[in-house]
């Protein structure tokens, strides 16, 4: 007998042929979330774990230098040792508590210079026109992108004692003798002012722009003077810019170390320079876990705020937004003085450093004559190239994944607005933004030690030194791409789905080429921060492999050298001229952006 078939049965493949179109459908997203949330989780908020545990540990005569917390006996007996006395010593050694109070206040007042300068900055670029506003943001923001610690080293060369500013008052009779500026407190306010005045700018300047000017117009008209206007209308709309602003500058000063271990003396002991001194001068790592477990939780408040009110180093060298109604383009001569000033303490070191590369004498203080002797014996010197050479290398596979990671995380954040895991996500992408740098390099070597201890890999170089850099550097990528990506119109990428593009197809066809120059800003910055970064290089580095920032640190603790000067007059042009290229991108995509909206329009 031959079987009757039922024409109402399905083919038997057609289910698991539409299976996976289905499953990606519903479950898709999870490819593009789960890359950068599991680096990050696994990478920047887990060592934090370990730091924890380890604070509870003892200092130990091995390699590691500490005692393992929980122990299995032969007959499985499980052991857990805690050791409190580490928190306890904190508050019984005044030096943890001097330390720290010194910090805060250092952080505090150079925040209140910073505002007090930084705040009439902003409002005199927010008043300009759009086009000046473009030039004024990019010459703001250029000193950002060079590097922090040849930004420092420059300023040394100013107000140390044989330095450009006594050389100048004696010169003209002001000063008898010259002043003592290095090595003291004032030294150190004054690094850190100018290296983290652009860090307040920038957040005034985003939320100052977005004022409705009309408002003031009002006020004009009911009689209200600019000086009433502005405590009444200006000051209490720009609070959001003032209160990220300050975060961007006190939380880090808190930790900061190059500042003061370069240009301030003895007794300014910052928290900063006693966790270096107690990893790699005393060893005792459960010390310096449990302080900077201690000094981590004030900046995490302020994470979630930073996700709102922190803009974009990349995205604020394009175009200012347009919408915001203007009263005029006039700026007051106050403001314009205040403007005047900013950028002169931005430039003025950097300009006489570079200028001093090219001094024929090696006593860097005494001009001996135009040469080009020191940029030729940096061609003989192995060491820094070495050092180059391994930055570089780092640096580009760095700044390469954190594009890819910081990308993935901005179309998570922008384009599924519901998902679990999404506070975390966005706490853990911000929080490197404000987080000291000494205590995000502490918590990476402790989970790399572990790590090795446990698994046998990751060996401390080359490898330790990309995988930290990329778990900061995605976060820069981040707030770059998904600032541009938020601001990105979306019918192009609706309509040809419209017309049989998929998803992913559609994006790449409409959407990434608009987001292209962010991106090339973003690899970029990527590229910068690496290539800058000492702090945590120095945690989680290895024996033989020393970046350029390492031996330039190691060199410039001894004094200004003339090679150096030569050496950071080379990478501050390098990295200026790239940030010009970019901006120039950025501004004619911008421009090529509004032209095709007006012609879409017609």
């Amino acid at each position: 007998m031959t079987p009757s078939i039922r024409d109402d049965v399905p083919p038997a493949r057609a289910l698991p042929r539409a299976a996976p179109k289905e499953w990606l459908k519903r479950q898709g997203k999870w490819l593009i979330i789960l890359p950068p949330l599991l680096y990050l989780l696994v990478f920047f908020l887990i060592p934090f774990g370990f730091a924890l545990s380890i604070s509870f540990a003892d200092t130990a005569v091995r390699v590691p230098p500490f005692t393992d917390i929980l122990s299995i006996s032969p007959d499985w007996h499980i052991h857990l040792t805690l050791n409190l006395g580490n928190f306890k010593y904190l508050f019984t050694d005044e030096v943890y508590g001097l330390s720290y109070f010194y910090s805060l206040k250092t952080a505090f007042f150079s925040t209140l210079i910073c505002l007090a300068l930084g705040y009439p900055m902003a409002y005199g670029i927010a008043r300009t026109s759009k086009s000046t506003q473009s030039i004024l943001l990019l010459i703001i923001i250029l000193p950002f992108w060079t590097s922090f610690l040849l930004r420092v080293y420059a300023l040394e060369g100013i107000i140390r004692e044989t330095g450009l500013l006594n050389t100048a008052l004696l010169w003209l009779g002001v000063i008898d003798h010259p002043l003592q500026i290095m090595r003291t407190s004032f030294a150190v306010y004054l690094g850190i002012i100018y290296s983290y005045l652009p860090f307040m700018v920038l957040p005034l300047f985003a939320t100052l722009e977005k004022l409705d000017h009309s408002l003031l117009e009002a006020a004009a008209d009911l009689g209200s003077p600019p000086w009433r206007s502005f405590l009444d209308v200006t000051l209490p709309l720009s609070v959001p810019g003032i209160i990220a602003g300050s975060m961007l500058v006190f939380i880090p000063a808190i930790g900061e170390f190059v500042i003061p271990t370069l240009l301030g003396g003895s007794n300014n002991l910052m928290i900063g320079r006693v966790l270096w001194d107690e990893f790699f001068g005393n060893r005792d790592w459960p010390v310096a876990s449990a302080v900077a477990i201690a000094l981590s939780p004030p900046p995490w408040p302020s994470h979630f705020w930073c996700c709102w009110s922190v803009p974009s180093p990349c995205t604020s060298i394009t175009a200012p937004n347009s919408w915001s109604p203007r009263m005029d383009n006039r700026i007051s001569p106050f403001l314009i003085s205040i403007l005047a000033i900013g950028i002169a303490v931005l430039y003025i070191p950097i300009l006489v450093l570079i200028g001093y590369s090219f001094n024929a004498s090696a006593l860097v203080s005494v001009w001996g004559g135009f040469s080009t002797n020191w940029y030729t014996e940096l061609l003989h010197n192995d060491q820094i190239l070495d050092a180059a050479s391994l930055s570089l290398r780092i640096g580009v596979v760095v700044s390469t994944g954190s594009v890819i990671l910081g990308t993935l995380a901005a179309i998570s954040l922008v384009r599924f607005k519901i998902f679990r895991g999404r506070l975390l996500l966005t706490g853990m992408v911000n929080a490197p933004l404000v987080m000291p740098e000494i205590i995000t390099g502490i918590t990476q070597l402790l989970l790399f030690v572990s790590m090795l201890h446990l698994l046998g890999w990751p060996h401390r170089g080359f490898t330790t030194i990309v995988i930290a850099h990329i778990a900061f550097c995605t976060a820069y990528v981040t707030v770059t791409v998904q600032s541009r990506l938020a601001s990105a119109d979306r019918s192009l990428e609706e309509a040809a789905m419209d017309l049989g593009s998929g998803p992913v197809r559609a994006f790449i066809d409409t959407t990434l080429p608009g987001i292209a120059p962010a991106l090339a800003s973003s690899w970029l910055l990527s590229f910068t921060l690496s290539l800058d970064d000492l702090v945590i290089s120095s945690f989680v580095s290895g024996p033989g492999a020393s970046t350029l920032p390492m031996v330039i640190f190691s060199k410039v603790k001894l004094g200004v050298s003339p090679d150096v000067n030569a050496l950071a007059s080379l990478m501050i042009c390098l990295v200026g001229a790239c940030v010009l290229f970019a901006g120039y991108l950025m501004r004619r995509a911008d421009r090529q952006r509004i032209v095709d909206a007006q012609i879409a329009e017609r």
